[in-house]
Order: structure tokens, then sequence, then C-alpha cells
């Protein structure tokens, strides 16, 4: 089924009749814009810009002057909409309707992985190797924070914002906590101070304030008040590779995991109560979950063979 598009709506599948001239191999990623419209990022598709009610969708990639390879779609505050392709940062002009390079004078050319935005309106860019970049958009400067300045690792995997800080998983550095005022002022997470892995491929921020981390290799980890709470396969995950973590609006936990989706539930005391297991086999044909999003009650699924399941977090 690669490069097809389906939808599990809970009950049965919605197939898409997408009529691709490039056809995607996978998806990447997945996120949901205000309307509730999904941009999917794919490996050899480029960017697909689907209204799941609908069916309707537009493909955007090299064709359309965007690229094949895109591996994240990001909207910052504007609802402005950048892509990280493998031939640099782009976004989508909506007054020109066109895909723009992002390349201001003094901006580093470099292999970016990832994407995020902070509270002052500064964008941050991972990389394979370079570390971490963050431009300031009013005034056209550039910082690069890299090992040079305390990180453990320029591979960065994952980034996102919360507060005043920017948080930054890498492949084998752990986590690092930077202050978005003072780009000096940076903690690092690994195995020497609680983490139980220092390959870290998805992060997120609960509605508690929480900073949830999934490792590559040893299931995930609650950072709550300076204490590590960790969930493995002794705590009844079913598989220890966490591509992606989302919260419904019950305050249950959904872990995107190689082998289908695992679900934390805690008690009031935010002990764990129980880990129920999804098998997508059957639905969605495949059990590598590459990106999780919430709208509206539902939880999007997306897997790596190319299907996307819908389901309703309260009955599921």
């Amino acid at each position: 089924s690669y490069g097809k598009l389906s939808v599990y709506d809970g009950s049965k599948f919605k197939p898409f009749d997408l009529q691709l001239k490039e056809k995607p191999s996978r998806i990447a990623d997945i996120i949901k814009d205000k309307k509730g419209n999904l941009w999917i990022s794919t490996i050899g598709g480029g960017a697909i810009y689907l209204n799941p009610a609908t069916g309707k969708y537009t493909q955007h990639s090299i064709a359309k002057n965007l690229s094949d390879l895109v591996f994240q779609c990001f909207i910052d505050d504007n609802e402005k909409v950048w892509f990280v392709t493998d031939i640099g940062i782009k976004y989508f002009d909506t007054q020109k309707d066109s895909f723009i390079f992002f390349k201001p004078e003094g901006f580093p050319y470099f292999d970016y992985t990832c994407i995020a935005q902070d509270n002052r309106g500064n964008m941050w860019f991972g990389t394979f190797t370079q570390g971490i970049v963050c431009y300031n958009l009013k005034t056209g400067s550039s910082n690069v924070v890299n090992t040079k300045y305390r990180i453990n690792s320029n591979f960065i995997i994952s980034i996102i914002q919360h507060n005043n800080h920017i948080y930054a998983s890498t492949w084998e550095g752990g986590v690092i906590q930077l202050n978005q005022l003072d780009t000096t002022d940076i903690v690092t997470l690994t195995n020497k101070n609680g983490l139980p892995s220092n390959k870290v491929r998805s992060l997120f921020i609960d509605r508690e304030q929480s900073l949830w981390m999934g490792m590559q290799d040893n299931g995930v980890t609650q950072f709550k008040g300076f204490r590590f709470i960790h969930f493995n396969n002794q705590t009844g995950l079913k598989n220890l590779i966490i591509n992606a973590i989302v919260e419904d609006d019950n305050g249950n936990y959904w872990l995107g995991t190689n082998e289908g989706i695992d679900i934390i539930s805690l008690d009031k005391n935010y002990s764990l109560k129980k880990i129920q297991h999804i098998d997508l086999n059957e639905t969605l044909r495949n059990n590598l979950v590459t990106s999780l999003c919430k709208h509206k009650g539902k939880i999007y699924v997306a897997t790596f063979k190319g299907d996307i399941g819908v389901f309703d977090s309260k009955t599921r």
C-alpha cells in the first residue's frame, strides 16, 4: 500500500482516490491547521494538503516548486506554513501562491531536520550535523548552538517550544533545554542525570506542563517537577521505539510506536493506571506509526506506508 492514502474512521476505511503525479513512499509527518485540514509531509510525494471531511486535496511537490522530499511541515503564529525539505527550508507565500526558499542573508546553509517557533517570534531550526540555528525574523540575525556550547550532539531530531524555553531532542545527546532569552543558558537531560537513553526521537508538553520524551530504544519518560517517570516494557509498553506522543481530551497519552499505539492512562495521583495497546495491522495494515495529531476529540494516526487512521479518543 505504499503511496496510497486512506482514512480509518473507527469502523471502516475511507479511501482517497489520490491521483498523485509523484507517488510517496512513506509519510513523514502530519499536522493540522486551524480549519482542521491536514498537511501531510511525505518522502517521495512532497506535501499533501487534505480536507478529511470532503476528501479534497492538493499535492505540492517539485513540480510546484517545493520538493518531493518533505520531512516536516510547520505552521507558525501567523498561519504561515513552513517546510523542511532535502533542499532547504521553504515557506508558502499566499500572495504569490508560490513556495519560497528561506535563505535570508546570514542564514546558514545546513541540512535541516526540524523547525519550531518561540513565543517571541524567533524561528528555531534543527540540523543533521550542525546543532541548532535560531533566527530572529525582526533583526535578521542568526545564532548557532552546537557542541561548542555544552550540548552533547549536533544531530537534532525534533524541537518544541514551552514558555521561555526551547527543547531539542538529539540522537545521542539526550534532550537540550535552551533559554530562548539567553542561548548560553543550557541544561541537558541525559542518562547521567536520569534519562534512560540518550537517543530521543519525540517530545511533547502535556496539559500539566510536563515534558514527555520518546526514546529510540527505551520507551517514554515523563519529566515532571524535576522527577523522571519511566514507562517501558516492564510497565506494559508493547514497543520501546516512540516516534510520536499526543494527549487526548481525557488526559490519556497516545504513543506512536513501531508496533502500533500504546495508550497510557494515569490516575488522579499521576500514577500508572493502565496501558492499552492498539494493533493497527487489521485496520491500517501497518503498525509503524510515524506521527500523531489531535483535532476536536479525534486522534489522527499516520503510518509508515501511507494510511491515516482517525480514532475517536472517547471510544477508540
